[in-house]
């Protein structure tokens, strides 16, 4: 297929790189995912961080690591420096619900179901960190409508998020194990809460890179 293709389009620079050489000069990089900016009109509103309003969008399954999220966050949820909105659904409900129930926390973490679309927007931007551990990301879309409305993504930095999610508008993740990415995740939460004025700092920057 190489041998005989015009063009080779690859959706990621990291897919790029992987072409061997002598097909690199019919090879081109076309990121896979963009916004269409008057789709994302509100944006998040700077404030005076209480407690951190984090929010994860995705389907509930594994890989998506939204049970990583609610592990690293416990510490800050039980003492109420931070509320946790799950928006999505899938086969992890459940137990996500249990862990919630068990650890008491049903006034701190709300499970919102699917939303729509169109609803997306201004549902990220109620909050002040969209967090996102999946491990297996080719775009990573919801990264980059997080950033469109101001508010800064914290991922793993992995697959095509680490070519959308820098230090600058956000808080890419190293990615590892399982204990790895808890831990990491709940050192860059504290992190924020000693100094939350990066919320507004990142979220202005990523907006900027979107636009």
């Amino acid at each position: 297929t190489r041998r005989r293709c015009s063009a080779i389009i690859a959706g990621s620079i990291d897919t790029l790189e992987h072409e061997p050489a002598w097909v690199r000069d019919r090879a081109f990089h076309i990121p896979e995912n963009a916004i269409d900016p008057s789709r994302f009109t509100v944006h998040r509103t700077p404030r005076t961080i209480d407690d951190l309003r984090i929010v994860f969008v995705g389907r509930l399954v594994p890989y998506k690591g939204c049970d990583i999220l609610l592990e690293a966050a416990l510490p800050m949820l039980r003492d109420g420096r931070a509320r946790l909105t799950i928006v999505g659904d899938g086969p992890q409900r459940a137990d996500l619900e249990s862990i919630v129930r068990r650890e008491g926390l049903e006034q701190q973490v709300a499970f919102r179901g699917w939303v729509a679309h169109e609803h997306v927007a201004s549902t990220i931007a109620e909050a002040d960190l969209f967090a996102f551990p999946s491990i297996r990301e080719f775009g990573g879309a919801v990264a980059i409508e997080a950033m469109a409305v101001g508010t800064p993504p914290m991922v793993v930095a992995y697959g095509g998020l680490a070519e959308t999610v820098t230090e600058d508008e956000g808080f890419p993740i190293p990615i590892g194990s399982r204990s790895e990415l808890v831990e990491r995740f709940r050192g860059r939460l504290e992190e924020i809460l000693d100094d939350p004025g990066i919320i507004d700092r990142k979220g202005q920057a990523g907006r900027c890179r979107v636009d």
